[in-house]
């Protein structure tokens, strides 16, 4: 009986897609270890934990990068996997960015405008899906997403990286700016692309 269950495909599919599901949301799990890290058990500033945090960082970015591939190469895309993405991507991506602000690794206004723009991509995107416009990411927000992710880790790593002060605080402001100018880049662009697709389809229902 076991072994006919484990031949049946859509099982496998199930177990398959569960797994990746679980890949996808590990972002989130690994995002708070990182504000454990920072903020809650890092009070001696010891390297070994700073080192843990940036190794957290880049394991969000990995498996941002890990669960989609998985799910194009095993044709395991689905609408769930399509909404749970990118809900994982922001939950994370402001996790770390909030507990670099709040370290003052970077500049306290970049989690804001991070949220701005999500919130407001969350709603375009319900109004693609209420017009059946395609909802899937666009160049904007992949771009916006590879800048926020190479910005993490040089920002956590300035946790153990001896450098001059000085040149610290500029790091810290170039890669704040350099974020929150792809961020609002990415939301313009789903803003306009929503708007235009939302006037075609009223177009062709004429």
């Amino acid at each position: 009986m076991f072994k006919i269950i484990i031949k049946n495909k859509k099982f496998k599919d199930k177990t398959k897609i569960f797994w990746l599901y679980l890949l996808t949301l590990s972002r989130i799990f690994f995002a708070f270890l990182v504000f454990l890290i920072v903020i809650k058990i890092n009070m001696q500033n010891i390297f070994i934990l700073n080192l843990f945090a940036f190794l957290c960082v880049l394991l969000v970015e990995l498996t941002d990068l890990l669960d989609g591939h998985l799910a194009r190469k095993y044709n395991l895309v689905t609408f769930a996997g399509i909404i749970i993405d990118p809900f994982a991507d922001s939950i994370s991506r402001l996790i770390v960015f909030g507990t670099l602000a709040y370290k003052g690794l970077c500049l306290p206004f970049v989690p804001i405008i991070m949220i701005l723009r999500d919130l407001t991509v969350a709603y375009t995107r319900i109004a693609q899906i209420s017009y059946s416009i395609d909802c899937s990411a666009r160049f904007s927000g992949k771009l916006k997403a590879f800048i926020q992710g190479v910005s993490s880790l040089i920002m956590i790593s300035l946790l153990f990286i001896n450098i001059d002060l000085s040149l610290k605080n500029k790091i810290i402001i170039f890669f704040s700016y350099l974020v929150t100018l792809f961020v609002l880049y990415s939301l313009i662009d789903y803003t306009l692309a929503t708007f235009i697709n939302y006037k075609k389809f009223n177009i062709e229902k004429k």
